[in-house]
């Protein structure tokens, strides 16, 4: 069930990121989505990953390296809440997957608080057009309260974005879900 989510958050982040992008990926982890943008992007585009994980910044430039990819990306050992620090101009996508590390210790995840200041600071550096995508993992200790503060903070939202939340609720377990959150094109 994770890879479908997964697979419905690349293409929804597919219809809006064009080669020359500069794209966010807030949650490193094994770098697949760091890579996944970092071919959308291309060689004119730039992504930026964050992580507070030193095993993950490792394990993705490594990813990165063996895809030829390492020269689009700028990897960043920080929280994701710190984005608007790094980031120079606004961009087209950013991408989260919550929860911990696949392989790594479940003891380290990412947090309800960090993440909602994550999600306002990178929903300030969106471009009109952009999007926001939130895999959310409801099945370790954090999680639920994590998701629930995720989704009131896209309830939060003014009639500028288009949100949208995708799950299959009817299976058991936690499954993953995904909320996509599309901030309106400028007027013309």
């Amino acid at each position: 069930m994770a890879h479908k989510v997964l697979d419905f958050t690349h293409s929804v982040i597919a219809g809006c990121v064009r080669e020359g992008d500069l794209v966010v990926d807030a949650t490193v982890g094994n770098g697949h989505d760091t890579a996944f943008l970092a071919r959308r992007v291309g060689e004119r585009g730039h992504v930026w990953g964050f992580d507070v994980q030193e095993e993950a910044i490792r394990s993705t430039s490594q990813r990165l390296c063996r895809l030829g990819l390492g020269d689009r990306v700028t990897l960043v050992r920080d929280t994701h809440a710190s984005v608007a620090g790094y980031v120079p101009r606004p961009v087209q996508a950013v991408v989260f997957n919550l929860g911990y590390l696949p392989g790594g210790a479940r003891s380290v995840t990412t947090t309800a608080g960090e993440t909602v200041a994550a999600l306002r600071a990178s929903a300030s550096l969106l471009a009109p057009g952009g999007r926001l995508a939130v895999v959310m993992y409801r099945g370790h200790e954090g999680g639920p309260l994590e998701a629930e503060a995720v989704l009131s903070w896209a309830e939060s939202l003014g009639v500028s974005w288009t949100v949208v939340r995708y799950g299959f609720g009817a299976r058991r377990g936690s499954p993953p879900e995904v909320l996509i959150a599309a901030r309106a094109h400028a007027p013309r």
